[in-house]
């Protein structure tokens, strides 16, 4: 049975910086993260070969797995060789629970993109996230994007309740830190956009129609 931490939501909601350093940052960037989305439950963490090893064991499969970057500005930094259309939409949708899959060819540092992230398409599924609590999470963590995926074991359906993360992450055999939150999620996946086929892949709790100019 791995480490436990469990984080007070006003401790990580108003003092991330201070949270992560009371964990230790060796540990903090070792272990598996649970925490709230706007949507749903997410679980993964700081893209470090540890966590990679862990989420691909919990999940059973090797991906590819989202990446929630810490704020717009970091994510077009990275999206340096993308058109402009494709950086507008990814603006535009920034933080209203749209997750848009680009070619790894649109990032200016391709190698830094990590492979458990990359499609058999070579594409990248990015989005900057809503709540901005977490947002500030993953820039006091000292990296640019977390992975995530939802939390649910395979053939489950995804969890939005706080309770439903609990008994996920009491029965973990990994190191992991919960992060406590007990206000409502939307409840819905996020929509899935797929700009190159110019293709809404899943409609979920954000709803896209797609023109000719996008």
């Amino acid at each position: 049975m791995g480490q436990r931490v469990v984080v007070p939501i006003q401790n990580w909601m108003t003092q991330p910086e201070k949270t992560i350093d009371q964990i230790g940052q060796s540990f903090f960037e070792s272990a598996l993260l649970i925490y709230p989305t706007a949507t749903l439950w997410g679980i993964g963490g700081v893209p470090s070969p540890a966590v990679i090893e862990k989420l691909q064991s919990v999940k059973d499969r090797s991906g590819p797995f989202l990446m929630v970057w810490q704020d717009i500005e970091t994510l077009l930094s990275a999206l340096m060789r993308a058109p402009d259309t494709t950086r507008q939409f990814i603006t535009q949708w920034s933080g209203r629970a749209v997750t848009t899959l680009v070619p790894l060819s649109y990032f200016s540092e391709p190698h830094t993109i990590p492979e458990c992230c990359i499609s058999e398409s070579q594409q990248v599924a990015v989005r900057v996230d809503g709540l901005r609590p977490l947002n500030s999470l993953i820039q006091s963590s000292r990296s640019d994007a977390w992975l995530s995926t939802s939390v649910n074991l395979k053939g489950e359906e995804p969890s939005m309740r706080f309770t439903q993360q609990d008994l996920f992450f009491q029965n973990l055999k990994e190191d992991a830190i919960l992060f406590e939150y007990g206000l409502p999620l939307i409840g819905t996946a996020t929509t899935i956009v797929d700009l190159s086929a110019q293709k809404v892949v899943r409609q979920g709790a954000a709803h896209v129609e797609l023109t000719s100019e996008e």
